[in-house]
């Protein structure tokens, strides 16, 4: 066994194994809370409409709960999922005309680049967070709204895909991750459109 072939074996592994089970449980958990962030908010404004077009009063805070926690969670909670099957946006011209070595350099840059984007997002919306948590942080419209818990969807969605990016290198570096195409799994494929 080569010491290059050690390495990946390691990759493929059971703490690998253990890693990505975890990483995608917990970001396919985040993506369900978001679709039920957005289910809920249409029954909310559904419910706000009928209650001002029958009744001339809707219900205090829509705006405020709409635009701080459904909106956010629609939004944030879904972004680990998207980057462990690799669907956000690629912009490919150079990638797929370069060689898989090429192709897996480019890959690493990408993600290293993705993780310490996140990281920096997360570090700061969890410092805000603790901040709007200290303060009691409320939002005044027609009604006062405690915003602090909302504060807390981006730190805790931007560390789950530090998570999953941090998997993604480990694979990338070890050459045990898929090379010019996406990651998506088997188990993955009842969740495509």
């Amino acid at each position: 066994m080569t010491h290059r072939r050690g390495w990946a074996e390691l990759g493929k592994g059971w703490a690998m194994g253990w890693y990505d089970r975890g990483t995608t449980a917990l970001a396919r958990l985040l993506m369900w809370v978001g679709c039920l962030a957005v289910i809920l908010m249409a029954v909310h404004v559904t419910w706000d409409v009928v209650q001002r077009t029958f009744f001339g009063r809707g219900m205090l805070g829509t705006t405020e709960i709409v635009s701080f926690y459904y909106m956010v969670a629609v939004v944030c909670f879904p972004l680990a999922w998207v980057e462990r099957r690799d669907e956000h946006i690629n912009v490919e011209v150079l990638y797929q005309a370069m060689p898989p070595g090429g192709q897996r350099v480019m890959g690493l840059f990408a993600t290293l680049c993705t993780t310490g984007f996140f990281a920096v997002f997360a570090y700061r919306s969890w410092h805000d967070a603790l901040i709007a948590l200290s303060t009691g942080e409320t939002m005044m419209g027609y009604a006062e709204i405690a915003i602090w818990p909302a504060r807390f969807i981006l730190p805790v969605s931007f560390a789950l895909v530090v998570l999953v990016c941090l998997g993604q290198l480990v694979r990338l570096a070890l050459g045990t991750a898929a090379v010019g195409g996406g990651r998506a799994t088997d188990e993955d494929a009842t969740f495509r459109a």
